[in-house]
């Protein structure tokens, strides 16, 4: 911002010199106005804030580390393999790290695609995904409703059973479960018909001293 004042500044004293020389008043007009609006615009771009030196290192780093994440989880066959790697192994030695720091990175895709490519090479391997790693805090537990898992359902670090709250099967609906995950903060449809109190609302429109106003 400093320098595009910097550069107002030069147009308005080139605007205003040609206006005196020719002379022309509007262009003189214009050169002063332009000159007054960069000098303002410096000031305010010398007041904003900006990155320090720390700070872009970081991105710099952070920025780097996505892009050797990324390639990576592109050409492992599961997250195991993707911790294998010295590069990711600095932040990421395990599985579950491995997978916090690719949807913190906005890897989701990737994530769930090594996911989905671990499963289905332990099923072909044995005939079922039991044993693959599957993070149970990821919510898709077997057989409830519930994103829970209790001791029985968990099997090599995998829940599994007859259906999930994601998947009708055994093997979990990985891309529905981040397709959940990520319309979490949405807000919801509004709704056309006047239901008493419900989601956020203060109270039903029928009870004795309750709120129709929402949150």
């Amino acid at each position: 911002m400093a320098a595009i004042g910097i550069g107002l500044v030069i147009v308005g004293g080139v605007a205003a010199f040609l206006g005196i020389s020719v002379p022309m008043t509007g262009a003189v007009l214009l050169g002063v106005a332009l000159v007054l609006g960069g000098l303002g615009t410096v000031g305010f771009g010398l007041a904003m804030s900006q990155r320090t030196s720390q700070g872009a290192y970081v991105d710099a780093m952070l920025k780097a580390y996505r892009r050797t994440l990324k390639k990576t989880m592109d050409r492992a066959r599961s997250m195991s393999e993707v911790v294998e790697q010295t590069e990711i192994a600095r932040l990421a030695d395990t599985p579950d790290k491995a997978v916090v720091w690719g949807m913190a990175l906005g890897l989701h895709a990737e994530v769930a695609a090594v996911l989905a490519r671990g499963l289905e090479q332990q099923q072909r391997a044995t005939g079922s995904p039991t044993g693959a790693y599957y993070p149970l805090w990821l919510g898709s537990s077997a057989g409830s409703s519930s994103f829970g898992a209790s001791v029985g359902d968990v099997a090599g670090g995998v829940s599994y059973g007859s259906g999930s709250i994601f998947s009708g099967s055994a093997m979990p609906d990985i891309g529905g479960m981040f397709d959940a995950l990520g319309s979490v903060g949405s807000t919801p449809p509004s709704s056309s018909s006047s239901s008493s109190g419900g989601g956020f609302s203060g109270g039903g429109s029928s009870g004795g001293g309750g709120g129709s106003g929402s949150f």
